[in-house]
């Protein structure tokens, strides 16, 4: 036998089954032990080791005790197998020598909360330390932060608090179409001004019928004897047969199941009435417990908790009033953590505040920060184990509650990781003072030459005594652009330069109405930015997925038009039943003309075959039984079946097809076509390939990477989570593979480019930003201007400039481009299409663009024609006659001794020449005639004798009030923008008649 038909084949050692080795310096070279000998063989960690040395062996371990109690923290655990979650459900994650919570060990540098949740749903961005945290509902300041993770946590207006009870929504529009932490539907009750659990009693207008009791909740009943809305668990049908059926029966779960388990009846008036498949909760809510010593339902106290009952988390689990005895032979109630004996009872007191066991004095304490008993203390690690208001503290030997100013702090306390003050401001230690330091602007270098220097600092900084920017730095007729400058998105364009965003009443330009300071929807209808509601749709909108893309929360009407989304009984034509308020799918009855809820939720091996994705179901995800992950599948080894999976032809090489059964079996040697009896015998199957139960089954999906046959192995045969049925990488994911293990396969986002166009929608030479959305690099031999393609539509004559900011390279990095479009005809509605080359940019992963081709609407540009622009070069012409004349008039006055009149010419001209700054978009042939006003501009003589150098000078090296004349300038342009914008309209309008009357 030769060495790859020995590692092929299967053998029998002691009726078992093995699996063959070759091993080239033994007398018989082909066995069952893997190792040739016992010294090869690392120390055994696990069954598979010990098998392979001695297909009869397996593992064995001792050990005094196997379980143990979860620790409060992930360092607390010293070895992997326990590193996986805390008491308080933190998950863990073991980097190799310690264990860390698995938000630390982010395999990416997080810019955002979405990123953190994407990577753990129990994650949060830590904005301190550019990492991720472990979710604290309290510290997500933006409603669209706290949205990411709306099923812990909800925006109550002013901040972001977790889901609790319906009193938790403290306005009418929080607590409609919320539910409270049990998932009961909440209701908002006018009367009281509170928001309450909805129950089938407490409907706010009186009932008629039993439709009007139903939609108010579901499966209530209508009494005609009271008119009232009642809950009847009788009317439950035979299906519900458990408790946790007749429970979900009303959402505010007041069934359980009837004692003969064929109906649902109201629950127990009190624990004791109730029998053993009843004896969950009274009719007032109080839990019961069964007692299988006197075999009667009590009501839950923790002293009943007797019989195996052995540590805390038992006894909590079963009633959180309830923690371990210090007997460990039962439960008792929660008390002060000083009271408690032992240290398997100190975990929480009466209150549900964390209890702290001091090893050194061997009692239990309520946890504060000064119980903190780390390996390393740091102000980071302190933060983790008792909030941010916990620190370091001086010796760096424990922890203490922090300063209300850094300059509390001392050196090592400052220069601590994470270190901050009690206002959550970072701290830094400032060389030049010798002293701790809040970290902000204003105490940035002293010496800062350049704004550079002042964002390493701290990056909303500014030179100028560092400043923070504000949105008034920032000058983008988009308000795209505007949103990007700060996370919040609290600027909006004015059309001209960013300014603070308002409510959409406010807003009067339509480049800034795209959504308000809350971030609600804007729309700009007859000249006016309002609220973008499902009723200021157009009428034209007839489509579900016009109305759906205008708003996610509307549908269309039968006239046209939006309205919200309903309960799918409500609405009353075919095209507007698609999706119902709470987002469960609807179904049109085309024979009854009506529409109703479709809740049944179909997947594959429910046995049903419920979609055209699924040729088959069986019920099952067997393999090879005629239907697997719901598509036809031949029996194993046959290459073609009919109906019934009777096999025609079976592969030649490994099986022979058997008439009888129609089945395909294993060939034992070449020269038999059945099996025998010996028990030597040799069972030889394809590559990657296993004997179980006399058959050839492929190894993949076995969960041990073979790197000769696969990719990747993660364990099952399914396809779309990164490792296929084929055990081959799926495009979009990255697999961590290690010989003879178990592959993780992680979904990889692909990197997008993002165009935006910055200049105004009507200027002729329009500006766009070109960037992308993670660090990306060129393809080695390409160069940008050979893969991407710029095209305009219609076909117009233009100029357009690629202005490389940041050029691509083939190293990873953020390139960033600037395109310039100039029109040179009239053109309506352009549209620049852009196409990149496929494969040519990748990311750090290999992964290309997610898309290569994207068009953005550029507007309508206003282009002059020929004609219109040689009349403003001659209405040009004789303004600068004109400005030139009166400036020699200006100088002859001067020179006659009539300063006061030469003043007077001198201010009106330069007045005239600041009316182009005003706020108002001028027309493009307008602005060239105001340009001509800057040749009596005074700047480029004070430029040329470099006063503003002298002055500065003279003042320490800053110009004195820079700022502040600035902003007296614009207030003063703000203030007389009309009356000169009256005034020079005048002007411009006799100079185009006196140019007529010459010509």
């Amino acid at each position: 036998m030769t060495q790859s038909q020995c590692e092929s084949s299967y053998g029998i050692q002691n009726s078992v089954i093995t699996k063959c080795f070759w091993c080239a310096i033994n007398a018989t070279k082909c066995s069952n032990n893997k190792y040739c000998n016992s010294s090869s063989m690392t120390s055994p960690k696990s069954h598979q080791d010990c098998n392979d040395a001695d297909s009869m062996n397996t593992i064995k371990f001792s050990s005094s005790a196997i379980c143990t109690i979860k620790k409060s923290n992930c360092f607390s655990y010293t070895y992997e197998n326990a590193c996986v979650s805390t008491l308080t459900g933190v998950d863990c994650f073991w980097n190799g020598s310690y264990c860390i919570t698995k938000c630390e060990v982010v395999t990416f540098i997080p810019t955002s909360h979405q990123q953190c949740h994407n990577w753990n749903s129990n994650c949060m961005l830590n904005g301190i330390s550019s990492s991720c945290q472990f979710l604290d509902c309290s510290q997500l300041y933006l409603d669209s932060d706290c949205n990411i993770y709306a099923t812990k946590c909800f925006w109550n207006g002013v901040f972001c608090q977790i889901i609790g009870d319906c009193s938790y929504y403290s306005t009418e529009t929080l607590c409609s179409n919320n539910k409270n932490s049990k998932g009961i539907p909440c209701f908002w009750n006018n009367s009281t001004s509170l928001c309450l659990e909805k129950t089938c009693l407490n409907i706010p207008t009186a009932p008629s019928n039993n439709s009007d009791c139903y939609n108010w909740l579901a499966n209530c009943q209508f009494n005609a004897n009271n008119n009232q809305c009642v809950e009847d668990c009788n009317l439950a049908d035979d299906s519900f047969t458990t408790h946790d059926q007749c429970e979900s029966y009303y959402a505010n779960k007041s069934c359980t199941v009837k004692l003969d388990i064929i109906q649902c009846v109201d629950l127990p008036i009190s624990c004791e009435l109730a029998k053993k498949t009843q004896c969950y909760l009274d009719r007032v809510g109080n839990q019961c417990f069964y007692q299988e010593s006197t075999q009667k339902c009590l009501l839950l106290t923790c002293s009943i908790l007797v019989t195996n009952f052995t540590s805390h988390e038992q006894c909590n689990e079963k009633f959180k009033e309830c923690t371990i005895n210090h007997t460990l032979n039962g439960c008792q109630q929660l008390n002060d953590c000083n009271n408690y004996l032992i240290q398997k009872q100190c975990y929480f007191d009466q209150s549900n505040n964390q209890c702290e066991w001091i090893m050194s004095e061997n009692k239990c304490t309520i946890k504060g920060c000064s119980t903190a008993q780390l390996i390393q203390y740091t102000a980071e690690s302190c933060h983790q184990y008792f909030g941010d208001s916990c620190t370091v503290n001086q010796n760096l030997d424990g922890c203490e509650i922090g300063q209300t100013l850094c300059m509390n702090y001392n050196y090592q306390q400052c220069t601590s990781n994470g270190q901050m003050n009690l206002s959550r401001v970072d701290c830094f230690w400032n060389e030049e003072k010798s002293m701790c330091q809040e970290r902000i602007c204003a105490n940035g270098p002293s010496n800062a030459s350049s704004n550079s220097e002042c964002t390493t600092f701290l990056s909303t900084c500014l030179k100028g005594d560092c400043r923070k920017k504000e949105c008034f730095d920032y000058y983008y007729e988009n308000d795209s652009a505007c949103a990007a400058t700060f996370e919040d998105k609290r600027c909006a364009t004015n059309g001209i330069h960013c300014v603070l965003r308002m409510k959409c009443e406010n807003v009067t330009s339509i480049n800034g109405c795209t959504f308000d300071i809350n971030q609600n929807p804007c729309v700009w209808i007859d000249k006016k930015c309002i609220n973008k509601t499902c009723q200021t749709a157009h009428l034209s909108l007839t489509k579900y997925e016009q109305c759906n893309s205008y708003l996610p929360y509307c549908t269309v009407k039968q006239d046209g038009g939006c309205a919200r989304k309903q309960s799918c009984q409500d609405y009353q034509f075919k095209e507007a039943c698609q999706i119902d308020k709470e987002d469960f799918e609807c179904i049109w009855d085309i024979h009854i003309n009506k529409c109703f809820s479709n809740q049944c939720i179909d997947f594959c091996g429910d046995g049903i075959v419920s979609s055209q994705d699924e040729q088959c179901d069986d019920g099952n995800y067997l393999p090879y039984d005629g239907c697997y992950n719901c598509e036809y599948q031949c029996s194993l080894g046959c290459i073609q079946c009919e109906k019934d999976n009777h096999c025609v032809q079976c592969e030649s090489q490994s099986f022979y097809l058997d008439t009888q059964s129609f089945q395909c079996k294993v060939i034992v040697s070449q020269d038999e076509q059945k099996p025998d009896e010996d028990e030597n015998q040799y069972i030889e199957c394809g590559q990657n390939k296993a004997i179980i139960n006399n058959e050839c089954i492929t190894l993949c999906g076995n969960g041990v990477l073979d790197s000769n046959f696969e990719q990747c192995d993660d364990g099952n045969s399914y396809g779309g989570d990164g490792c296929s049925s084929f055990c081959i990488e799926e495009d979009s994911y990255k697999c961590i593979n290690q010989e003879n293990k178990l592959s993780s396969c992680t979904f990889i986002q692909q990197p997008i480019f993002n165009l935006i166009l910055l200049s105004d929608r009507q200027n002729q030479t329009k500006i766009l930003d070109l960037s992308f959305s993670q660090e990306v690099y060129l393809q080695a031999g390409l160069h940008f201007e050979q893969i991407v393609e710029f095209a305009i539509f219609p076909e117009i004559q233009f100029i357009l400039s690629v202005v490389p900011l940041k050029n691509i390279t083939s190293q990873l990095s953020n390139p960033h481009y600037q395109i310039t479009v100039q029109f040179n005809s009239p053109v309506t509605d352009p549209i620049l299409k852009i196409n990149i080359q496929q494969n040519s940019i990748l990311n750090q992963y290999d992964l290309d663009l997610q898309t290569h081709k994207k068009e953005i609407l550029l507007g309508t540009p206003l282009v002059l024609s020929l004609a219109t622009q040689e009349r403003t070069n001659q209405v040009i012409s004789m303004n600068n006659a004109i400005i030139y004349t009166t400036a020699s008039i200006s100088g002859l006055l001067l020179l006659t001794g009539n300063w006061i009149v030469f003043f007077n010419l001198l201010d009106l001209l330069q007045t005239l020449s600041y009316i182009r700054y005003m706020q108002y978009r001028f027309p493009p042939h307008l602005r060239q005639f105001l340009d001509t006003y800057t040749k009596i501009s005074l700047k480029p003589i004070l430029d040329q004798l470099k006063v503003d150098e002298f002055i500065a000078k003279l003042n320490g090296g800053t110009l004195p009030n820079q700022q502040t004349n600035h902003c007296f300038k614009l207030v003063l342009f703000n203030k007389c923008q009309r009356m000169l914008l009256l005034l020079h309209y005048f002007h411009y309008y006799l100079y185009y008649v006196l140019s007529n009357i010459l010509k």
